[in-house]
């Protein structure tokens, strides 16, 4: 289930891409180090939370502002935000905007798997000019592939926390052999017991829905 209706994703997508061409293109930072900026903020974290306020209640500059102030931006190098004609930093961010929410991966993720703004930013020829139905399906398709060959969200999680899959049953009540399903995919995780999810989730420190794979 994704964090927020569909009904709000059109001014998101809008609010992102003004962000995103407001701090590359009017403040002249490069997409790279823009990205890791937004990410170090708490904007991605309100926007995958659904927070209406982020989504739609804030203008492009605003959040920007959020993402520059958070990281220490020296104040005296932002500009008031001026519209211009959308271009490649516009797309990049109106289009992150539309796959994180169609895919649910957070935006760290998307970077993890190499679709962060500078790599979008290089997918502007020939994305920009097609449907945006064209983009996710084909960033999807290529998402899909590589998670399937990675380990599972339970394993990452559990490796992170440093516990055996034993250790894990032991303080969860889940039984050994349901994790080692879980964890080699080969049982859905997303079916299991609504107990059983949170167990594991509180043990490993996460949400529930870190477990789980993409609806998509």
């Amino acid at each position: 289930m994704r964090a927020y209706s569909e009904l709000y994703i059109d001014e998101l997508q809008d609010n992102m891409g003004e962000m995103t061409d407001y701090v590359i293109e009017q403040c002249g930072v490069s997409p790279q180090e823009f990205w890791d900026r937004f990410l170090s903020s708490r904007v991605p974290g309100e926007i995958e939370r659904g927070n209406p306020d982020y989504l739609v209640g804030k203008s492009g500059a605003e959040l920007a502002h959020i993402v520059l102030g958070d990281t220490g931006y020296r104040r005296d190098a932002w500009s008031d935000y001026v519209w211009t004609n959308p271009g490649r930093s516009y797309w990049t961010g109106w289009a992150l905007a539309y796959l994180q929410w169609y895919t649910g991966l957070s935006f760290k993720d998307l970077t993890e798997y190499g679709y962060g703004a500078a790599q979008l930013a290089g997918m502007y020829n020939p994305y920009h000019e097609a449907d945006i139905s064209r983009f996710v399906e084909d960033v999807s398709g290529s998402l899909r592939e590589r998670m399937c060959h990675e380990p599972s969200r339970l394993k990452k999680y559990r490796l992170y926390a440093g516990i055996t899959q034993k250790e894990l049953s032991a303080r969860t009540g889940v039984k050994l052999r349901m994790i080692q399903a879980y964890e080699q995919k080969y049982q859905d995780i997303s079916k299991a017991e609504v107990g059983s999810l949170i167990a594991l989730s509180a043990a490993l420190h996460c949400s529930p829905a870190d477990l789980v794979p993409p609806i998509w």
